[in-house]
């Protein structure tokens, strides 16, 4: 039986929530689907696009699905109101880049109930963002592999 992708995508988020989000940690809110409005999220924020399924099959061991992740984080640029000011949002978007890599790179996130794996796809980028006011934003490409029921 195939898994469902959005399986994949929660325990994604969860274990992005858990590397990210907490007490010295440098991201306030992880979710596992692009928000709808960005009114009311306290940021930095990560959130999940689904980016894509490629699903295997073989005989021998077992259907297997690989599911296509971009997290994506978000960084109010500057903010008078917070005091934010240019070097704040790169300072914060490499602590956040670090904390990524190094939770997909741990190999006790490998081979886990979840999946079998989950990677890089391909390497992370970073651009500017205006919705209302700008962003600083970077876009990671992760791939994980589930086993199939």
């Amino acid at each position: 039986m195939s898994v469902n992708r959005k399986t994949a995508r929660d325990a994604l988020a969860t274990l992005l929530s858990a590397a990210l989000v907490g007490t010295g940690k440098p991201v306030a809110t992880v979710l596992s689907y692009p928000p709808d409005a960005f009114s009311g999220i306290t940021f930095p924020l990560c959130y999940i696009e689904s980016a894509g399924s490629d699903r295997e099959n073989d005989t021998n061991t077992g259907n297997k699905s690989i599911f296509d992740f971009d997290p994506v984080v978000m960084i109010p640029y500057i903010d008078a109101d917070s005091g934010r000011t240019a070097p704040n949002p790169e300072d914060a978007l490499d602590a956040i880049e670090l904390l990524i890599a190094q939770t997909v790179q741990n190999r006790d996130n490998q081979n886990v109930a979840a999946w079998t794996w989950v990677k890089f796809r391909e390497k992370s980028k970073t651009d500017f963002v205006k919705i209302g006011k700008v962003y600083r934003v970077e876009y990671f490409f992760l791939s994980v592999k589930m086993r199939d029921i």
